[in-house]
């Protein structure tokens, strides 16, 4: 009377509306334990994603804040060498005025050459809330230089109406 196939089901009766007969389902055990792997393997596949999402997610924004810093730093690297070629200019300026009057017109700035041991590098991976105070300082700079330059440009053509003036002057040789 014991029958080992009988054991091995489980046996589902689906009860319809009123009216209508009732269902059988036979399902094996074996099926049942392929459908509760699956659901377990379903379930940690999908927790496995969204918790590597939101890890991805953190990372993504740490990639977005690097980008910013490393295109503000390269916007600081082109100012810095806008203001360089300005200060050469400048420089050449002078000492044109002072070929041709003998006087300097900058006798108080001396030549900055700057050293490895002066070189500090910004953080490439890392913010840097200083850099909004550097790029307040540079761009300060850059006025100065800006109004350095105009004083320059003025005071060399006065130099040269000057020049022109005693060139045009009679002398008593």
């Amino acid at each position: 009377m014991f029958e080992p196939d009988k054991i091995k089901k489980l046996n589902f009766v689906v009860v319809p509306r009123v009216g209508r007969s009732f269902y059988n389902v036979v399902v094996s055990y074996h099926l049942v334990y392929i459908l509760v792997v699956a659901g377990i393997l379903i379930v940690g596949t999908n927790l496995y994603l969204i918790l590597s999402y939101f890890g991805m997610r953190g990372r993504v924004t740490d990639v977005h804040k690097v980008q910013q810093m490393d295109t503000a730093v390269l916007s600081l690297k082109r100012d810095a060498e806008s203001i360089q070629r300005d200060i050469q200019k400048i420089k050449e300026v002078s000492k044109r005025i002072q070929n041709k009057t003998g006087i300097s017109s900058e006798p108080g700035f001396v030549d900055y050459i700057r050293t490895d041991e002066d070189q500090q590098s910004l953080p490439s991976r890392a913010y840097n809330p200083e850099l909004d105070g550097i790029s307040q300082r540079l761009s300060m700079l850059r006025g100065e230089v800006e109004a350095r330059k105009r004083l320059v440009m003025q005071v060399e053509g006065k130099v040269d109406q000057m020049v022109d003036r005693y060139n045009h002057m009679p002398s008593f040789n």
